[in-house]
């Protein structure tokens, strides 16, 4: 069977996609989406109670003009059909993300490769604070991953660049990726 690809409304001059797919469908989302613009969530009875007091239809949708992300959730109607029902982490962290990436954009503070991976690395905090590592950790986290589509010191080949760290050990002595060291990886090494 062919893949339908439903595309999320795309501005112009859109430069990265956050990608939401389940078998069969993939949805493109650029960023100030209206798809995620108008994202709902049906909480019924007390299904949300551990991150709002609304229920009903509640608008979770948040998108801004120069950044993409995503937590936990997809924001596609045809794929929130499909996963489990939102709960408090998820909608925190990505609002979280909405505020970081605003912040930023009204102190006219440009997004660098540091500032990315601490960016990315809030989303993979498991604790209690999400911007601390610092404290019991509980959950899992395998990967953290920040890309950045361009040349890393100016003299690559400008096809991109990440960072990625992986979570170490187990038990007790266990720790998040978002909490372990970031190993840069050029593209440009690969081409």
């Amino acid at each position: 069977q062919e893949e339908e690809l439903g595309v999320a409304a795309p501005g112009a001059g859109s430069a990265a996609f956050a990608l939401e797919t389940i078998m069969g469908f993939t949805a493109v989302f650029p960023a100030n989406s209206t798809v995620e613009l108008d994202a709902t969530y049906d909480c019924v009875g007390d299904a949300c109670k551990e991150w709002t007091t609304q229920t009903g239809i509640v608008h979770i949708g948040k998108p801004i003009p120069e950044a993409v992300w995503r937590t936990n959730h997809g924001l596609a109607p045809r794929v929130m059909a499909t996963q489990e029902p939102l709960f408090n982490n998820t909608v925190f962290r990505y609002d979280l993300m909405n505020h970081l990436f605003v912040s930023l954009a009204e102190e006219g503070q440009l997004i660098d490769d540091t500032t990315a991976v601490q960016v990315v690395s809030t989303l993979g905090i498991k604790g209690l604070n999400y911007l601390t590592c610092d404290q019991d950790l509980d959950g899992d986290n395998i990967m953290s991953i920040a890309y950045a589509p361009g040349p890393r010191d100016g003299t690559t080949t400008g096809v991109g660049h990440l960072y990625i760290a992986w979570e170490s050990f187990s038990g007790a002595a266990w720790r998040p990726a978002a909490c372990s060291p970031y190993v840069p990886i050029d593209f440009a090494d690969w081409v």
